[in-house]
């Protein structure tokens, strides 16, 4: 995997910040230290509250410089099937003794599409394995959990008339929604 990073700053928990699907994939550079060829990165927020705040996104980046941004309202998600429970891995292992509730579901093939005129990219992921990071939360004693993915994906996408399609590496991340 090619260069993956999270930064989240202020005060957040669970249930209380809702539900996530974040994700990326980078066209393998031949130069390991410099900004992949492509690169397309996707974030859908799901807020309990308000329920109209739910949002996403889904980026196209060329050499280290984003060209191309689809709104939530270009973005359709669908998934099939779920990945099998036993190749999830909890971790850290202490984190059975914290309670830690029962693996929430997770979407074996996830494919993202996103359309603004004749622009459109497609990210077309396969779950082959998952962890499930037990989290501390800054609002209750309970921990809560994000389900980290690793798998194949295919990307499609016409820009300005320009064809782009690779395949590689990819990473999804999935957290909330199953009250988990």
């Amino acid at each position: 995997m090619l260069g993956y990073h999270e930064r989240v700053r202020g005060r957040w928990g669970r249930p209380e910040l809702g539900g996530w699907v974040f994700g990326f994939v980078n066209d393998p550079a031949a130069d390991p230290a410099a900004a992949p060829p492509s690169a397309v990165v996707f974030t859908f927020l799901q807020p309990i509250r308000p329920a109209e705040a739910t949002s996403g996104s889904v980026m196209l980046w060329r050499h280290g410089r984003m060209v191309r941004h689809f709104p939530r309202r270009s973005m359709q998600i669908a998934v099939q099937d779920v990945l099998d429970r036993d190749r999830v891995v909890l971790v850290p292992p202490l984190a059975r003794t914290l309670g830690t509730p029962a693996t929430a579901m997770v979407p074996r093939r996830l494919v993202v599409t996103a359309r603004v005129g004749d622009d459109r990219v497609v990210l077309d992921f396969h779950a082959r394995t998952a962890a499930r990071i037990a989290n501390p939360s800054e609002t209750s004693l309970r921990p809560f959990s994000v389900h980290e993915t690793l798998g194949p994906c295919r990307v499609e996408a016409v820009i300005g008339g320009r064809l782009l399609a690779f395949e590689t590496g990819g990473i999804v991340e999935f957290a909330g929604g199953a009250h988990d």
